[in-house]
C-alpha cells in the first residue's frame, strides 16, 4: 500500500481550517493533514519545513493573494 498524500492547510481563518481537517478526516488513510498555517506570513517557514505533497491554500488572504 502507498503512503498517504502529505498536505499542508493554509488560511487566514483557524475555523476553517478546522473544517478542512474534519472534511479530510475520513479519507486519512490516503490523505494526511501533516501541517497547517494561518496567514501567509507563517505559510512559507511551514511549507519549507514539512516539503508536503500538497498545499491547500486560500487565494484571498489579508494582505495578500495565496497565489503569490
Amino acid at each position: 500500500m502507498s503512503s498517504p498524500v502529505r498536505v499542508v492547510l493554509i488560511d487566514d481563518h483557524q475555523m476553517v481550517i478546522e473544517g478542512l481537517k474534519a472534511m479530510l478526516a475520513p479519507f486519512a488513510d490516503r490523505i494526511a493533514v501533516v501541517g497547517e498555517a494561518v496567514g501567509a506570513q507563517k505559510a512559507m517557514s511551514v511549507i519549507d519545513e514539512l516539503r508536503p505533497d500538497i498545499v491547500l491554500c486560500d487565494v484571498r488572504m489579508q494582505g495578500v493573494s495565496g497565489l503569490d
